[in-house]
């Protein structure tokens, strides 16, 4: 018998908050069997099963469809559950003109 940890059994107030919104990377990928992504007005926090809470702002950060993150390119693992992708505003939008401009980075 294996005993999985249920993220909403942990106390959100005992959780150490990690921001995100000002680190150096594009895209931020939650996989959903390591904890709960949560939207809020402010922006995204995901309760990893390890108590502690990433957060993202909404004003940098926005979330990408499978579909969307894919079609720029990236690898988003879908089994068994999709991933869940966040992208910096200006990437997204950089992303989506170059889609719109028909400049493809991958053979397809």
């Amino acid at each position: 018998m294996t005993t999985a940890i249920v993220p909403a059994a942990i106390r959100l107030h005992e959780r150490t908050l990690i921001d995100m919104t000002g680190d150096d990377v594009e895209v931020a990928h939650c996989v959903p069997r390591c904890g709960t992504l949560r939207t809020t007005p402010d922006g995204y926090q995901f309760d990893h099963v390890d108590g502690t809470t990433y957060y993202w702002s909404a004003a940098a950060w926005e979330q990408v469809s499978i579909e969307e993150a894919t079609a720029w390119g990236l690898i988003v693992p879908d089994k068994p559950q999709p991933w869940i992708t966040l992208a910096r505003h200006a990437y997204a939008a950089s992303q989506r003109r170059q889609l719109a401009a028909n400049d493809r980075r991958l053979p397809r």
